[in-house]
């Protein structure tokens, strides 16, 4: 036969069809256990991949690609408006979705289902691509092995490109080994490549393999199976037409809207950094290309005789020859490797490793018995994948939810700015503002940064563009010269820096000090006591005014003291207690100390530091429990390795958990310390209140009288378990009780339950090492807890405690699932959002409204958010679309007052199945909220 040296040749002569389907295990039957195995593997995989989706932990990358995303919805254009270095077909059409979402915190895991048909659509492929190289065994193994993979399981959920250039090449490999070569599946080969292309140009490395793989395979080959070069010229050509019909469109188009030459620059130019990475640290890492290619190519060579039939031998010898080219060349000569780069190759490499698997276990070497062979056969091959199973487990922490950090700086971006505000991030972590400057500072603009090739002119910019807010949740760094201004201009507060400094009385004692503005906004002044009572600039402070560049004298009233300067927005969003936090809780000897806790070890956990403080000042202790922690069967079943299934069962739980306080609080130095009981239902707390049941503010209030406390340490509004926040809206109602005679306490609160509600609690306490020794002592009786949770518990034997002040008002400012709620005459009107995604269940409103002698009303209302009516037992209420959210307006009728109005959002079901409430109470203002204009609304349900 002539011969041939082009990818077309390798993978199929033209001249005559191929057997495609000789393969070493085709035809042969899989038997039946071996197929529900390898089913319950894969079907293992994709529920680790769901898992992945929401908990794995969020890649710098991804809000970055979102950020580009959102541009193109804001008609942006990347390269020329917003820096981005991938090719652009990705973001494009990933801002359709994008903008149906519209600004959502959990953006990143709703855009990681778009990932999902991608990482499918490659597990689909891959089987298809086995079948075809090597038979259905080998096909349904391939799933089984690349679905159980960590590093792709990792890749593949993250929302980024490399998951849908993965699929695209893929899809390129599959077309060029579907069937006999011709011109048009030449062209849809090449038109799937210039997709990949404009996806990433990563591809022309892919290609160049490739092509390198098929020169192999040609040179390998014996002369008579040689085609020559005229006969797949044509082939050639229709592979080249349409690899160039994506990439000379995306070009066009960039052209077109005058933008070409910063997408060249972004695209080429920016990614080439001499020394960049592993060239300059590694540098005789390209010897390990010389030294891998020859294997590889004997490898290959191999593959290429062994097979049971030429053409099939050359369609494996170039796929495997062109992947392992691929991972050796970015393994030795790629300056930046990240698991995203192998995305098109791992799938490759599970078919071959299951074709290696497959091959092997059907050789075992058993003698004549063949039935003990054909079960050894799939057990090894299920072994192996039970393997990739648990390191996939252990690998992924699946019990650890890797998202929290990016959803809270994402929420508190959403809430902390607007649509126009400016926010600096790194590479684009805010993904709904825009930045104030070009480049996106990773990898690459660092060492730009470090060798003088970018010009840190971070300040100017953000002064320029008045940004208000800087994004630190990220441990990449700014420049040094960006990040000393950072520090001198911006206040820390969670994953945010916003604008402001604070100024100090000066050293002298004279109330005359003088600041430096550097970026002008809107700010105001304030104190732990309240706004400024000064002079600035001559003028009496009223308010927040406009500050300009330059310096400001401030003359300070009488006893005035530390105050911030900040941007104003920042305070009236709710921020002053995080921005301005009053004095370190500081327990005194004359103090007495009443610490609220809902189950036995919220004493311990939350309180231990308060506790040792207020021993060690000569304080008197007092501990209130709820409940005994009787309801905790996961603990239970961990620590005594069954499932509690009877009230003698949770009885002996509940006497262990009570003697494992008493011991921590041996270990506190605090055996002395009064004890009450309640044995309230435990888990049972909010439906024990709604049914009218008074005894758990009754007995608070009974402690706080008995005891009278200058200090009560009680549970948050906002914590995310419902017995945790039901105790802290019955303290409130106690204390509202309390005669106008009565000295009320101060009021701390804890959030042992983290969610997504910001900023971080304010008020602090400093352990010193000996009492965070004797915390983690004390967190160590709590044995029964640790089984499963023991990494939670020891960091919180933190150096530091933190409580919520019993600001209401400010805290009711901050994230939540419930955006307002006031009363309007006979109405209650409550606006919410639905909260996170996926979910369980419908919403439902809880509504409490108490009095001075008890319950005004308690009740709940189902709440449809998709147009579809209910019933409720009284009068009217009504559903109405507020933009992002919904607003239910039900009447109120109350005999009387009420002390204190509270509401929450919660799902019935999720509580049904042992899950948390997202954000807890909200306390019911007095009036409609200054400045709320409702947005889009219309009536979707009428409840009747």
């Amino acid at each position: 036969m002539p011969e041939m040296s082009a990818v077309p040749y390798a993978l199929g002569n033209p001249a005559r069809p191929l057997p495609i389907s000789a393969s070493a295990d085709a035809g042969a039957r899989i038997p039946r256990a071996e197929r529900v195995a390898a089913g319950l593997l894969i079907a293992a995989a994709l529920v680790l991949r769901w898992l992945a989706v929401l908990r794995h932990v969020v890649n710098s990358d991804e809000p970055q690609h979102l950020h580009v995303a959102w541009a193109w919805t804001q008609g942006l254009l990347p390269y020329r408006d917003v820096f981005d270095n991938h090719s652009p077909l990705f973001s494009l059409l990933m801002s359709v979705p994008l903008r149906a979402l519209g600004e959502r915190p959990e953006v990143v895991v709703l855009m990681r289902l778009w990932m999902l048909p991608f990482s499918l659509g490659s597990l689909a492929l891959v089987a298809f691509i086995a079948r075809r190289l090597f038979g259905a065994r080998t096909a349904l193994w391939s799933v089984a092995i690349l679905g159980l993979d960590p590093v792709f399981l990792a890749g593949s959920v993250e929302y980024r490109t490399d998951v849908a250039w993965g699929c695209a090449w893929l899809g390129v490999l599959a077309v060029l080994v579907a069937g006999q070569l011709s011109r048009r599946r030449a062209f849809a080969a090449g038109v799937l490549a210039g997709i990949a292309m404009t996806i990433s140009m990563k591809t022309s490395l892919l290609v160049t393999t490739t092509a390198a793989a098929a020169g192999m395979t040609w040179l390998a080959s014996r002369r008579g199976e040689r085609s020559s070069p005229a006969s797949i010229a044509p082939l050639l050509g229709a592979a080249a037409a349409g690899f160039v019909l994506a990439p000379l469109a995306a070009i066009a188009l960039f052209w077109r809207l005058g933008a070409l030459e910063p997408m060249i620059r972004c695209l080429v130019g920016y990614n080439v950094v001499p020394g960049l990475g592993l060239w300059g640290s590694a540098p005789l890492r390209p010897l390990g290309l010389v030294a891998g290619a020859p294997i590889l190519v004997a490898l290959a060579v191999w593959t290429l005789r062994r097979a049971p039939d030429p053409a099939v031998g050359r369609r494996r010898a170039v796929v495997l020859a062109s992947t392992g080219f691929a991972h050796l060349a970015i393994e030795t000569v790629w300056p930046l490797v990240v698991h995203g780069d192998l995305m098109p190759l791992l799938p490759v490499e599970a078919i071959f490793a299951a074709a290696l698997l497959v091959a092997a276990t059907s050789r075992i070497p058993v003698g004549p018995n063949r039935a003990v062979r054909d079960l050894l056969s799939p057990a090894v091959l299920v072994a192996v994948g039970l393997g990739g199973l648990i390191a996939t487990i252990w690998v992924g922490d699946f019990g650890r939810n890797g998202t929290c950090a990016q959803r809270r700086c994402q929420a508190e971006v959403l809430h902390l700015t607007g649509p126009g505000d400016v926010v600096m991030s790194l590479k684009g972590e805010a993904v709904f503002r825009r930045r104030p400057i070009y480049p996106a500072i990773e990898t690459i603009a660092e060492e730009r940064y470090r060798r003088g090739e970018l010009v840190d002119d971070i300040p100017e910019r953000l002064a320029a563009t008045e940004t208000p807010v800087v994004v630190q949740y990220d441990v990449a760094p700014y420049p040094p010269r960006a990040w000393a201004f950072m520090r001198d201009n911006y206040l820390p507060v969670d994953f945010m820096r916003v604008l402001g400094q604070y100024v100090d009385p000066p050293a002298t004692g004279a109330g005359e000090r003088t600041f430096f503005i550097a970026v002008p906004q809107e700010y105001t002044m304030i104190g732990p006591r309240g706004p400024a009572r000064g002079v600035l600039d001559g003028e009496p402070w009223r308010g927040p005014r406009r500050l300009g560049r330059g310096f400001h004298r401030y003359v300070a009233a009488p006893v005035e003291g530390r105050l911030a300067v900040v941007w104003a927005p920042a305070i009236a969003r709710g921020y002053a207690p995080a921005l301005v936090p009053g004095p370190p809780l500081a327990p005194r000897a004359g103090d007495r100390l009443l610490v609220l806790a809902p189950h036995p070890d919220d004493e311990t956990v939350s309180n231990a530091g308060l506790i040792l403080a207020a021993k060690a000042a000569g304080a008197a202790v007092k501990i209130v429990w709820a409940t005994d922690g009787e309801n905790n069967p996961w603990a239970q079943l961990a620590h005594e390795g069954r499932w509690p299934v009877s009230a003698a069962d949770r009885a002996r739980w509940a006497a262990l958990r009570r003697g494992e306080s008493r011991a921590a609080l041996r270990a506190l130095g605090a055996s002395d310390a009064e004890e009450t009981w309640l044995a309230l239902p435990d888990g049972g707390l909010t439906r024990q209140w709604m049914s009218g049941d008074e005894r758990l503010a009754d007995s608070i209030a009974a402690a706080i009288r008995q005891f009278h406390p200058t200090i009560v340490s009680a549970p948050s509004l906002f914590d995310s378990h419902p017995d945790h926040s039901l105790m802290a809206l019955a303290t409130d109602i106690a204390l509202a009780r309390l005669a106008p005679g009565e000295s009320k306490p101060k009021l701390v609160a804890y959030r042992a339950h983290k969610t997504d509600i910001v900023p971080e609690p304010s008020l602090t306490l400093s352990l010193t090492p000996t009492e965070r020794a004797a915390k983690m002592r004390a967190i160590e009786c709590i044995s029964s807890q640790l089984h499963w949770r023991r990494r939670q518990f020891v960091a919180l034997a933190d150096s530091v405690e933190r409580f919520e002040p019993p600001d209401t008002v400010a805290a009711a400012l901050q994230m939540h699932r419930v955006r307002g709620a006031w009363i309007d005459g006979d109405r209650l009107v409550v606006d919410f959002v639905a909260g996170r995604w996926p979910s369980l269940g419908p919403l439902a409103l809880r509504v409490s409204c108490d009095g001075a002698n008890g319950a005004l009303a308690r009740f709940a209302v189902p709440l449809p958010t998709h147009g579809v009516a209910t019933h409720a037992s009284s009068g009217t209420t009504r559903i109405t679309k507020m933009g992002d959210g919904w607003r239910v307006e039900l009447p109120l009728a109350l005999a009387s007052t009420p002390l204190h109005c509270y509401v929450k959002i919660e799902r019935p079901a999720e509580l049904a199945c042992g899950f948390f409430d997202e954000s807890g109470w909200w306390l019911v203002g007095p009036g409609k909220p200054a400045g709320d204009a409702p947005r889009d609304g219309r009536v979707t349900a009428w409840i009747k």
